[in-house]
């Protein structure tokens, strides 16, 4: 996946994780599964917020995808992050630059948490199919991270210093 010695560093929005487990029709799970191969070879290094796990666990009713997430992150290539304050704290100027933005409305708290964990972890890109997120890629408002649906690049989708698409 990453071409290099150092694995690329990921992070999955709990909405990928759940389309996984409920083998969501119409989402890409070919590329979700080739993410999950890759973080199985060590290939790839999954950031994976607090905020996503407790959305996930609560959830994912059933024992059998709650055991698959919590086996996944005893990974020694995944790594779990707690909500600190300075996650707390940028998930809060994340959500003020989000309703700052023109044409845009303030994120969700656990969007903007989960956001500022792949920041601040320094994660490539941000797998999501939350239409907000993905229209914050390679923004500003969430500190240049490229948010993106899984199988596709990150790319940045709208300008938000200069107003136009990128």
């Amino acid at each position: 996946m990453s071409g290099s010695d150092t694995p690329s560093v990921i992070a999955w929005d709990s909405c990928v994780f759940l389309a996984w487990f409920e083998n969501e029709t119409g989402k890409p799970l070919h590329a979700i599964e080739a993410t999950i191969r890759d973080v199985e070879d060590n290939r790839v290094s999954m950031i994976v917020s607090a905020i996503v796990v407790a959305e996930v666990l609560n959830k994912a009713g059933e024992s059998e995808a709650r055991d698959l997430l919590k086996d996944f992150c005893k990974r020694s290539n995944v790594i779990c992050a707690d909500t600190d304050f300075r996650i707390a704290e940028m998930g809060a100027v994340f959500r003020e630059k989000s309703i700052a933005a023109e044409g845009m409305k303030k994120l969700k708290a656990p969007d903007a948490l989960i956001a500022a964990t792949a920041s601040l972890y320094k994660a490539n890109v941000l797998y999501s199919f939350d239409p907000d997120l993905l229209l914050l890629s390679g923004s500003p408002v969430i500190r240049g991270l490229s948010v993106a649906r899984p199988g596709e690049a990150g790319q940045k989708f709208l300008d938000f210093e200069g107003g136009g698409k990128a």
